[in-house]
């Protein structure tokens, strides 16, 4: 045919070759404090805001101006009514934003709101307890309750939605192994434990690891290294602890070793017993003698880092060849079987046919359940539980460490500063794809109802205050002289902002 033929004609000239590279569309989440009512005018959406953390393409505390995407006005507006977020003072995340190159202005393509000036003045659905921070996370894990077990399988399910598959340490013929369970599986036990989940002793659960590089501990010898520990998990005794070992200053290279969560109530006895030697034996079970004195050898208990001896570990420390440090990980509850948010993840899962088609978590953290991702938690706390209401929102291009290369207070690693690529990526020339836009009502979240009757049987003390604005009217995109309207958007169903 004519068309194939002068396909094949412009092959031959252009060898495949095309006018421009490959843009991988570069966008992050921006969080920041409105500084004005959004401006309206010509059909459009305008936003003045100052961001909380730097970023790629911003600095905390320097006011940017937001445009919203043409396409996108009518859904954000919308959402920031629902939100009551149009106010002088509340908080936005504005989503799917890079930098302009032509006008200098972040173009964003969503906008949630965190934190509302006018619930905070009205002491409404618990705003004024709200606090946004920024945290080290990876990926969601839903676990819950194997309510039909059969032979082989684990008692309970840890699923990284970011896969489609788990893995779970698992007896088969009295001998424990590694076992890999895949997404079909997981659906199908995901659905029995949904189905039973009013039953006692029956749980789902969705959490989300986040690291405290803030609270890391340097250790040089083993006295340090035991005091360390025993300070990190007598904090919190379910908290997993990080060694990481970097090599001096002007070398390459890092290393790093998850521990063995504790055991049994007293952490000083479990560092005691962790950092502890005993007699060593070869891979065959037999005893290792020394062969000049003749004992058996003494060996780690646990090595902090695979491959090498504890001792040897300390001495390099202690001569300032190596930095080396324990960082603690924390498991944040975002929702529970009780409460209505989760009823909607639930359901997004199990008509999911890969995990792609979660595509807040794909966007945010990919596919490793080891990287890491530096984003934003609209926080809640009561008593010595905190609940995330909203987010994650990531703050850099892409999940940007591994937990080897975090920044901490005692060690920056030069990966870490590499891995997060140029202090301001090349914007691309067109607008993303729906791919990079993640849905608005994919945030995970603990819905208000079950926030507000737990909140009610304790206040909360309240953080600073966020200067508010009198409730703002309902926004509504003002229209150009012109007769022109801009394309309707197409709508999506979901549960309302918080």
């Amino acid at each position: 045919m004519l068309f194939d033929d002068l396909k094949k004609q412009s092959a031959q000239i252009s060898r495949g070759a095309t006018a421009k590279a490959p843009v991988a569309h570069a966008s992050c989440n921006v969080i920041a404090r409105l500084d004005a009512p959004p401006d309206t005018r010509d059909g459009r959406l305008i936003l003045r805001a100052t961001p909380l953390f730097d970023g790629p393409y911003t600095a905390a505390g320097r006011a940017e101006t937001f445009v919203v995407r043409e396409a996108r006005v009518k859904e954000c507006l919308d959402n920031l009514n629902k939100g009551a977020g149009g106010g002088a003072g509340s908080v936005l995340a504005f989503g799917n934003a890079w930098r302009d190159r032509e006008t200098g202005d972040l173009s964003v393509g969503w906008i949630n709101t965190c934190v509302s000036s006018s619930k905070v003045k009205g002491e409404m659905n618990h705003h004024q307890t709200r606090r946004v921070e920024q945290v080290f996370a990876q990926m969601p894990v839903l676990d819950f309750t194997n309510v039909r077990r059969a032979a082989g399988e684990p008692e309970r399910v840890r699923w990284p939605l970011g896969q489609d598959f788990a893995e779970a340490r698992v007896q088969v013929g009295g001998r424990w192994q590694t076992a890999t369970f895949e997404r079909n599986w997981l659906k199908e036990k995901l659905e029995q434990a949904w189905d039973a989940r009013q039953r006692d002793g029956v749980s789902v659960n969705l959490r989300l690891p986040v690291l405290r590089p803030e609270q890391s501990r340097a250790v040089v010898d083993r006295a340090g290294a035991r005091a360390a520990l025993a300070e990190l998990l007598a904090a919190d005794r379910y908290r997993s602890v990080l060694t990481r070992m970097g090599v001096a200053a002007g070398e390459a290279g890092s290393e790093a070793r998850w521990q063995p969560l504790m055991r049994g109530e007293s952490a000083g006895e479990w560092a005691d017993h962790l950092l502890s030697r005993g007699p060593g034996f070869d891979a065959g079970g037999a005893p290792v003698f020394d062969p000049e004195t003749g004992a058996q050898v003494m060996a780690d208990r646990f090595s902090l880092i695979a491959g090498v001896d504890n001792d040897v570990l300390f001495a390099a420390a202690g001569r300032g060849e190596l930095a080396v440090e324990f960082l603690p990980r924390d498991t944040l509850l975002v929702s529970s079987k009780n409460a209505v948010g989760l009823a909607n993840d639930v359901k997004a899962i199990l008509q999911s046919e890969s995990a792609d088609d979660l595509h807040a978590i794909s966007f945010t953290f990919g596919r490793d359940p080891e990287a890491v991702a530096r984003v934003a938690l609209v926080l809640q706390q009561q008593g010595e539980r905190t609940y995330v209401v909203a987010g994650p929102f990531r703050l850099d291009t892409g999940p940007s460490h591994s937990p080897a290369t975090v920044p901490s207070p005692h060690w920056q690693p030069a990966a870490a500063a590499a891995a997060r690529g140029p202090a301001e990526p090349e914007p691309p020339l067109e607008p993303a794809t729906v791919r990079d836009i993640p849905d608005l009502d994919d945030d995970f979240e603990l819905d208000q109802a079950a926030i507000g009757a737990a909140l009610e049987e304790a206040p909360v003390s309240a953080p600073a205050p966020v200067e508010a604005a009198p409730a703002p009217a309902p926004l509504t995109a003002k229209p150009a002289e012109s007769t022109q309207t801009p394309p309707r958007p197409r709508r999506r169903h979901g549960r309302p902002s918080p």
